[in-house]
């Protein structure tokens, strides 16, 4: 999808909320005033995101435990699926690389809300799944994860610097990783969009590159996107200094997120999950 491509069709959603406003103006005064769907994920749903970043980040950089394997396989019943693969550190050329923090935060929720099938690292990796093109574990697991469940989308999620100019990056090989069902990648944004971000990129990261799980999940003939998320977006460990605005942005990237999935979810789970009340606020409970 191009620039021109996705400013056209913020136009169109644009246009069609003007639209749906305009019709409401018409009804009876007496009419119930609904203009947007409800809020659902809740205060503690971001706390439990940071919750498990901040179990996680003291595997960051520790090697399994003998017995133990360095990535974890969660089931789920939706159809898109979710990977986490540099959730800790990943040795690459012969070093260890940062962790993506905060992705396995997001992908936790994705499957725990939505029933997202994902697979994330657990412990450091001895290989970075993301960067070898090989028979590794990992990437074996993977593969028999798309063949089990069959998606409709795989979605790689990824961090970037704060200091990057995007809210979130697009990696498409060029247009090329969605297999010509654009509508996916369409809806995402608009999704992303309606919960508050705006700066979009494509291929900034391209994720073209022999080894990459956009380009291995491709070749199996299913479509891919990596997800690239300014990490000021994603759950950074819980206990830190508290940022106020980063706990709302967590907050809208897991709805964003969840009523993408939506869809493709079972339709019970999302139900349940939309007509949980918030717990009240507090003096004492906030920030």
């Amino acid at each position: 999808m191009t620039c021109r491509s996705l400013r056209v069709a913020f136009l169109l959603i644009t246009s069609l909320a003007v639209g749906c406003r305009d019709a409401r103006h018409s009804a009876s005064a007496d009419a119930p005033v609904v203009l947007f769907d409800r809020a659902f994920i809740t205060r503690e749903h971001v706390a439990e995101a940071m919750a498990f970043e901040a179990d996680l980040a003291k595997r960051y950089a520790k090697p399994a435990p003998a017995g133990e394997s360095w990535f974890e396989v969660l089931e789920g019943d939706a159809k898109v699926l979710v990977v986490a693969g540099h959730a800790t550190q990943h040795m690459r050329q012969g070093a260890f690389k940062s962790q993506d923090g905060g992705t396995g935060g997001l992908a936790i929720m994705l499957h725990r809300l939505a029933g997202c099938p994902t697979i994330m690292t657990r412990y450091q990796s001895p290989r970075d799944p993301n960067y070898y093109d090989d028979d590794s574990d990992f990437k074996l697991a993977l593969k028999q994860m798309v063949q089990r469940h069959k998606p409709v989308l795989v979605l790689d999620i990824h961090g970037s610097s704060s200091g990057r100019p995007y809210d979130i990056d697009f990696g498409t090989v060029g247009g090329t990783s969605v297999l010509g069902q654009r509508e996916h990648l369409e809806r995402l944004v608009e999704c992303l969009h309606r919960e508050g971000m705006r700066n979009f990129s494509q291929d900034y990261f391209a994720a073209s590159r022999r080894g990459t799980v956009t380009q291995f999940v491709k070749a199996m003939g299913v479509p891919c996107v990596q997800l690239e998320f300014n990490s000021s977006w994603l759950p950074q460990p819980a206990g830190g200094p508290v940022d106020l605005v980063q706990r709302q942005r967590v907050g809208q990237v897991i709805q964003g997120m969840v009523r993408f999935v939506e869809p493709y979810a079972n339709a019970q789970r999302i139900d349940a999950l939309k007509r949980a009340r918030p717990t009240p606020t507090t003096t004492t409970s906030l920030p």
